[in-house]
């Protein structure tokens, strides 16, 4: 006799587990064709300094940023920040060399401390 209205619960419970370990795979996999991406890509010089690689709990951690704390770290990573160098390529200045000690380019590996 069929049970009507209410699932088994070992049956729930194996659908659940295997509802985890498919999101799991999905998960690694994402993680792993993002790391094969990564290192393939001869762009985002700038981000591979600071980076190494790609961060999963960075990710996290940028994501619960206000968006003004997010703007800094996204211009910190993409070399597009209010420093020297970058608005000499902007051509708004035209002198890269960093105001604070007078003798390397402001870029944001100098402003932290390369």
């Amino acid at each position: 006799m069929p049970n009507r209205g209410k699932p088994l619960q070992s049956n729930t419970l194996v659908q659940n587990i295997m509802s985890q370990n498919v999101c799991n795979e999905l998960q690694h996999r994402a993680c792993r064709e993002q790391w094969q991406q990564w290192c393939k890509a001869t762009t985002y010089r700038q981000a591979k300094q600071l980076l190494r690689q790609a961060n999963l709990s960075f990710t996290k951690y940028a994501l619960w940023l206000s968006i003004a704390d997010l703007r800094i770290v996204t211009g910190l990573l993409t070399g597009h920040a209010d420093l020297n160098r970058h608005l000499t390529l902007m051509q708004i200045r035209t002198d890269t060399v960093c105001p604070l000690c007078q003798e390397d380019e402001e870029t944001v590996l100098h402003l932290l401390g390369e």
